[in-house]
C-alpha cells in the first residue's frame, strides 16, 4: 500500500510533467493538421544531462533498444508505436527522430492512422526545442529527400544559425544550393564544410557537374544566338556579292 508521502510525490511528479505538457504543431507533407497521442510522461530534453539518467533510462530500456533504432522490431508492440512513445516523452531524442525520419522514406504509408508521420514529431520537437540544431539538421535532410527543397534550405539555415561550426549542417546546405542551382552559394558552404573539417568529396563532384552543364548551356545559347545571327538578313551587302539570301553558319547546325 502506497504511503501518504509516496501518494504525495507520485502526484507532484504527475503535475509537474502535466504542466509542461506540449501538444502537436504544424501540418503534415500532404497538408493535415498534426496530432498523435497525449502526454504521459515527460517531456524532457534530451540534450540535457539532467535527463540521461533514470528518465531516459526508464524509455529506453523499455521503447528504444538497438533494433527499434535500426528498425528491426518493436519492444513493446510495432517499431511505431516504441517510437512514438519515446518521441512524447523525449521530443528531441536525436536517435529516435532519426529512426522516425528513416521510416517514414522507407515506408511511405504506415501506420499514420495511429501515429502522426515523421514531420509532424520534428515540427513538435522544434517547438520544444527551437535552439536545438540537430533537430534542425534532421528535419532538413529529411526534407531534402523528401524534394522540398526550400523547407530544407530554410531547416539548415537554422542548424548553422544554432551551430555555426558544423561542418555536416554547412555541407547538407550545400547539397541542396546545388539543387536549387545556387552554384555560388554551394561552394562557399564547401569550402566552409572544408574548413570544419567535413571534406566529403560528394559536393565538390556536384559542384564540378554543374559548373559543366552551366558551362555547356551557356555554350548552347551562344551558337543558338550565332545561328539567329546567321540567318538574319545582312544589313551591309558589299558590291561583289551575288548572294540574295543570308548566309547560314555550319557550326550553329551541326
Amino acid at each position: 500500500m502506497i504511503n501518504r508521502t509516496a501518494a504525495l510525490v507520485i502526484l507532484l511528479g504527475l503535475a509537474t510533467n502535466s504542466a509542461h505538457a506540449i501538444g502537436w504543431f504544424g501540418k503534415d507533407l500532404r497538408g493535415r493538421a498534426c496530432s498523435g497521442g497525449e502526454q504521459h510522461y515527460g517531456p524532457y530534453d534530451y540534450r540535457k544531462p539532467e535527463n540521461h539518467g533514470y528518465r531516459l533510462h526508464i524509455v529506453e530500456s523499455y521503447h528504444f533498444n538497438k533494433q527499434v533504432e535500426h528498425l528491426i522490431r518493436g519492444m513493446t508492440g510495432s517499431i511505431e508505436g516504441d517510437l512514438n512513445y519515446t518521441l512524447r516523452a523525449f521530443p528531441n531524442h536525436h536517435k529516435a527522430l532519426k529512426s522516425i525520419a528513416r521510416l517514414s522514406l522507407k515506408k511511405e504509408f504506415l501506420k499514420w492512422d495511429k501515429y502522426p508521420p515523421a514531420e509532424c514529431y520534428l515540427q513538435r520537437a522544434i517547438a520544444f526545442t527551437p535552439d536545438d540544431p540537430i533537430v534542425h539538421l534532421i528535419f532538413g535532410i529529411y526534407l531534402h529527400q523528401k524534394h522540398k527543397l526550400q523547407r530544407a534550405k530554410k531547416e539548415y539555415e537554422f542548424a548553422i544559425k544554432y551551430s555555426p561550426k558544423s561542418g555536416l549542417a554547412h555541407y547538407n546546405y550545400g547539397l541542396v544550393l546545388i539543387d536549387l542551382d545556387d552554384i555560388k552559394g554551394a561552394k562557399k558552404q564547401a569550402r566552409i564544410a572544408a574548413k570544419l573539417g567535413y571534406p566529403l568529396k560528394g559536393l565538390d563532384k556536384l559542384i564540378k557537374k554543374a559548373e559543366a552543364r552551366e558551362a555547356l548551356g551557356k555554350d548552347d545559347k551562344a551558337k543558338s544566338k550565332d545561328s539567329d545571327k546567321a540567318k538574319a538578313p545582312s544589313s551591309k551587302v558589299s558590291s561583289g556579292d551575288t548572294k540574295d539570301h543570308p548566309t547560314q553558319d555550319k557550326t550553329a547546325s551541326k
